[in-house]
């Protein structure tokens, strides 16, 4: 055989050798590459798991907090209704004088003819009555000091 041949064969075959080896180290490497991304992944899973329960838990108190939030303005907003009503009620029962307000009060002026003595009793909302009135004059009345005129003598 001429030594040409055989110096050809013997590189190709150390070429396909050089390939093959190649090839393994490739295979090689592609299994430990895969190895590390399935060891990243269930890393990465487990951090995204955390997360997601975070998320979760995160938004459930959210989701509490404005439940809270809403019953509260709701039962704010139904006791401003219920005063805005009662309120409306009274000024109708003023204005129609089925009931009175009386307020007891000092006038700290003491200008003028008029004596400083104790005021009417303290207020109170009762509904109008033909005897009201009467009573409630001579009680205010009672209570007033006696002024004494000098006399004639």
């Amino acid at each position: 055989m001429n030594p040409w041949i055989k110096m050809l064969l013997i590189a190709a075959v150390l070429a396909g050798a050089g390939s093959v080896g190649g090839y393994l180290a490739h295979l090689h490497d592609s299994a430990i590459l895969a190895g590390v991304q399935r060891d990243d992944a269930v890393k990465l899973k487990g951090v995204s798991d955390t997360a997601t329960a975070a998320a979760q838990k995160y938004l459930a108190q959210e989701t509490k907090w404005q439940q809270q939030i809403s019953a509260a303005d709701q039962a704010a907003e139904k006791a401003n209704e219920n005063a805005q009503a009662q309120e409306v009620a009274l000024r109708t029962r003023l204005a129609t004088g089925s009931q009175r307000v009386w307020v007891r009060a000092q006038c700290t002026a003491g200008g003028g003819n008029v004596p400083n003595g104790p005021a009417p009793p303290t207020w109170e909302m009762r509904p109008v009555t033909p005897n009201l009135t009467q009573r409630l004059q001579a009680t205010w009345q009672a209570s007033q000091p006696t002024v004494m005129t000098p006399s004639a003598n």
